[in-house]
This record gives C-alpha cells, sequence and structure tokens, in this order.
C-alpha cells in the first residue's frame, strides 16, 4: 500500500462521514477544537543491556490536536431519550531531539493521526451506551503503508447510579500486534461533595492506548486543579533502526498537576509533573511477539510541561 492509496482511503472516510450527515439531514457543526503542547527537557539515554546511564540525550516536543464535530443528535422530548454519533479528527505530532548518539536509536519524529466516530444512546434504567471506532496512521511518515494503519474499536454500558455517580463497563479492540487484541474498559466519574471528582477513562481521549486516573480539587465555577497518573502506550511503524526491527512500541508513564480555567467558551490548562518510565521496545508485528519482551530502550526520570486549550463551539 503506497500513499496515494493511504490517501484515497482517509478521503474516503471523510467522504463516508459527509454522506452520513446529509443523509440525516444533520447539519455538520464543528462542536470542539482542542490544541495542546508538552515538553520534556534533555533525559539521558539508559542502555537495554546494561541499565547504564549514558552520556547520549533526548529531548522530546510534541503537539496534539482534536477536532469534534456533531454528525447526528436527536432528543425525544417525551421519554427524554437521546442519541447523538460525533466524528473525531485528532493528530499527535512529536519531535525527539537527540544529542551525542553513536548510532541511531530513536525515530528523530513521529506521527499519528486518527479518523474517528462516537456513538451515545440512552437506554432503560438510567443506563446508557458508548461506542467509539477509529482508524489511523502511526508512523514515523519515512515510509508509508499498510503497516502504518492501526484500527481501534470499542464500546461500554454505563450506569448512572446517582446523579453524583456513574460507572461504565466494556470491551476494547485494537490491532497493534498485527490482529485483535480485546483489552477491558472502564469508566468512573464520581463527583463527592461539590468539591472533588474522581474520573476513571480506560482507555482514554487521545492517540495510541491511553488510561487516566485523576482526583479534581474544585475551587470555583472558573478554576480546578486536578492530579492525574496517565499511562499512555503508542505504536509505530518505523523505518528499522534497532535489532531489524520495524514495530516501535512506546510507554510513557506521566504523573502530574493540572490548572484549568473555565471562561465563557474556552478551557485553557497549564500543567507538569514528573515522567518517571519512557520505555521503547522494537518487535515484529506478531501477536505471537507479544510476550516475548526484550530490555527496553529507556529514557532517564525527568519532569515534563504542558500547556493548551480547548474551544467549545
Amino acid at each position: 500500500m503506497n500513499k496515494t492509496l493511504v490517501y484515497r482511503l482517509t478521503g474516503c472516510m471523510m467522504l463516508f462521514l459527509f454522506l452520513f450527515s446529509w443523509k440525516t439531514q444533520a447539519q455538520l457543526r464543528i462542536t470542539t477544537v482542542q490544541v495542546s503542547a508538552e515538553y520534556v527537557p534533555s533525559s539521558r539515554y539508559i542502555r537495554p543491556e546494561d541499565s547504564v546511564k549514558t552520556h547520549h540525550t533526548t529531548t522530546q516536543q510534541r503537539i496534539n490536536t482534536a477536532l469534534g464535530f456533531s454528525l447526528y443528535n436527536r432528543i425525544d422530548t417525551a421519554t427524554g431519550a437521546v442519541r447523538s454519533l460525533t466524528g473525531i479528527i485528532s493528530g499527535s505530532y512529536s519531535r525527539w531531539q537527540h544529542k551525542d548518539y553513536e548510532r541511531a536509536v530513536f525515530p528523530e519524529e513521529l506521527f499519528a493521526g486518527d479518523l474517528g466516530l462516537s456513538y451515545y444512546r440512552t437506554l432503560r434504567n438510567r443506563w446508557a451506551f458508548l461506542g467509539m471506532a477509529s482508524a489511523g496512521i502511526y508512523s514515523d511518515m519515512k515510509e508509508i503503508d499498510g503497516n502504518d494503519i492501526f484500527i481501534n474499536a470499542g464500546g461500554a454500558f454505563i450506569k448512572q447510579f446517582r446523579p453524583n455517580f456513574a460507572l461504565g463497563f466494556g470491551l476494547f479492540v485494537n490491532t497493534s500486534f498485527g490482529n485483535p487484541m480485546v483489552w477491558p474498559t472502564l469508566l468512573v466519574q464520581w463527583k463527592m461533595g461539590g468539591r472533588y471528582k474522581l474520573n476513571i477513562n480506560v482507555p482514554d481521549k487521545g492517540p495510541g492506548l491511553a488510561f487516566n486516573v485523576g482526583v479534581t480539587r474544585i475551587f470555583s465555577k472558573q478554576y480546578e486543579l486536578s492530579l492525574a497518573f496517565k499511562p499512555r502506550q503508542m505504536t509505530y511503524d518505523i523505518t528499522r533502526l534497532t535489532d531489524d526491527k520495524r514495530l516501535m512500541s512506546y510507554w510513557e508513564l506521566p504523573i502530574g498537576i493540572e490548572n484549568r480555567w473555565h471562561l465563557k467558551n474556552i478551557d485553557l490548562f497549564i500543567g507538569g509533573g514528573i515522567m518517571p518510565l519512557r520505555s521503547a521496545e522494537f518487535e515484529e508485528k506478531k501477536v505471537s511477539k507479544m510476550f516475548s519482551r526484550r530490555p527496553g530502550h529507556k529514557l532517564a526520570t525527568n519532569g515534563y510541561f504542558n500547556i493548551g486549550f480547548q474551544w467549545k463551539l
């Protein structure tokens, strides 16, 4: 599969979204725009064979964008039942700046782009169903073919036990290892006394396989402060750098705080914390190789910073 075919597939997905919105006579309306940036300062490279910190260093920068738009939204005024379909376009570009490496270990840039759909429908007895599906390109952009395309899909049933507490569970499927792999889905939303809230999202929004466990202190309608643990696993198809393998599985485990200001139609956020683990493993794109783990190429613990906004239209 060459670049032209990839572009055609992307165009077909966009055409499907447009035709669906036209068929259901729904007005295509942008609902959210989000842009954020992350920065991790120069960090020392840890060799996999002996876990020694070397003098080689890597600096990471990442820009994330997401666009959400309504394709279908219906509310039954008699019963209060809700049905909605939302389209999502997201992208992430990472720049890795390396210094003093004797040979290439990590890529210099990575791109992740997704086209997705999210479907929500209320059911009886305060139950609801949330379904999601997406297809994307995860690549170092040097050679684009069918191996760069990854598909994700999942669903969860959500129960609103009380006005301040909801719990959801289901399954999530991705194709990071060449064949579909099934993972559990868990959603928790718990507001405590109007001052605190707990959020658990497995998986979370954004590229790759993301998780979010966060506790938020609500100071006012305009300001809140969160403490969050947000592990993320991203799999890329790259040109061969180490061990003649082209599947790069990258893990990061950030723990930090985030300040968020709620303005009229826009949320501003800025935060930071510590990144105790960043590890990349290079394997073959086969399920049989999933558990044949090798020592990862790691970067030493360091701080990180993030800033961004979400515009609600």
